[in-house]
């Protein structure tokens, strides 16, 4: 914990074992159960029964994003994170005209499905993410004449789909299986970006044949958009051997 500069508070500690449950109780009241319902129970049953057109969020995407990079006048840095292949939901995470792997699991209960239900529902999230992907380059190849774009994908974490009998994600570092620790890095660069930032294509490809880390995220980008900073560790930069000075 130490190499984190995580602390322990001791008085903390005690004050959580030593709490009187009366202060607790003196704590509920009319009021906090009112609020409780007004502002929690029913926005979230409002939210809970709203369909979500995942086509329409594409287009509204689309359209968000246009008007931000019209109204740009220097570098920008945009951020996009998607709830992609996130279990146990499976089902929910893509539109019904992406689901073409069936039958669907259809419940987050994975262990009333049979194995293969729930494979096909995490395929379909693969294809609608494929079909994410595509229109973010799609939309960046349309506007790569008034700037110099490009993508970087990469998944937090994978799932495991039954092998060994194991399901979902979340198990330590060390006892994960390689299914729940390795994860697609994708990267699409523009012509004008390769050649603005020096980007060797072929050096590129061998790099994507070598093993690397979310720990190195940071400094590659760092080190692929040129930015100078104390904090640039070159020995993470997996793009530095592509790049062609």
């Amino acid at each position: 914990m130490d190499s984190y500069g995580i602390m322990m508070d001791k008085g903390m500690i005690q004050n959580i074992i030593e709490t009187d449950s009366r202060e607790v109780y003196e704590l509920f009241s009319a009021r906090l159960f009112l609020y409780f319902f007004f502002f929690g129970v029913l926005p979230s049953m409002v939210i809970w029964r709203v369909k979500i057109n995942y086509r329409k969020y594409i287009r509204s995407m689309a359209f968000i994003s246009g008007v931000i990079l019209l109204s740009l006048d220097q570098d920008a840095f945009i951020v996009l994170h998607q709830k992609g292949s996130h279990g146990p939901a499976y089902y929910l995470r893509y539109p019904d005209s992406f689901k073409v792997f069936e039958p669907v699991c259809s419940t987050s209960q994975l262990d009333q499905c049979p194995r293969q239900e729930i494979i096909n529902a995490y395929d379909n999230t693969i294809l609608y993410t494929d079909y994410f992907l595509s229109r973010v380059i799609d939309f960046l190849k349309t506007n790569s004449d008034r700037f110099y774009t490009a993508m970087i994908y990469v998944s937090d974490h994978g799932e495991s789909l039954g092998e060994d009998n194991i399901y979902l994600h979340g198990l330590p570092y060390h006892f994960a299986p390689d299914d729940q620790i390795h994860v697609p890095f994708i990267v699409w660069f523009s012509k004008e970006f390769e050649e603005s930032y020096n980007i060797d294509r072929i050096r590129l490809h061998a790099i994507s044949a070598e093993r690397h880390s979310h720990d190195d995220l940071f400094a590659s980008i760092l080190g692929l958009l040129d930015i100078r900073t104390a904090a640039y560790d070159p020995r993470m930069d997996l793009f530095a051997p592509a790049k062609s000075y």
